[in-house]
């Protein structure tokens, strides 16, 4: 079990994915989903954290991998028209992984964001 610090809702994606099968579309969403996460997390973080581990700065570093490359993973779906679902899988487990970090080594341990699918 872990300590989530935040949560990026995609439950509609995949729903829409099932009937569409739109992997432009798709990615389209998960942008909008990181856009908002991005935006939320901007606002939510204080100047400092008491923790000694839970760092202000290394969740800030955090935001600027998902708006960069994780991010970019989809944006390159979109911009260049690729309607591959494998390429789409790529760039789900590039954010999986991404929400998956590790921000402390308490029990039970912090992670940056729970990536709802399902």
């Amino acid at each position: 079990m872990a300590n989530w610090l935040y949560k990026m809702e995609l439950k509609h994606v995949s729903e829409y994915f099932e009937e569409n099968e739109n992997v432009v579309e798709a990615s389209k969403m998960v942008i909008e989903a990181i856009e908002k996460l991005v935006k939320e997390i901007k606002e939510d973080v204080p100047e400092s954290f008491t923790s000694q581990y839970l760092l202000r700065d290394r969740i800030l570093e955090m935001v600027e991998e998902l708006e960069t490359s994780v991010r970019e993973y989809f944006t390159d779906i979109v911009e260049m028209e690729i309607d591959d679902q494998d390429e789409f899988d790529y760039a789900l487990d590039h954010l999986y992984d991404w929400g998956d970090c590790a921000l402390d080594n308490e029990w039970p341990t912090a992670k940056m964001c729970w990536i709802n699918s399902f």
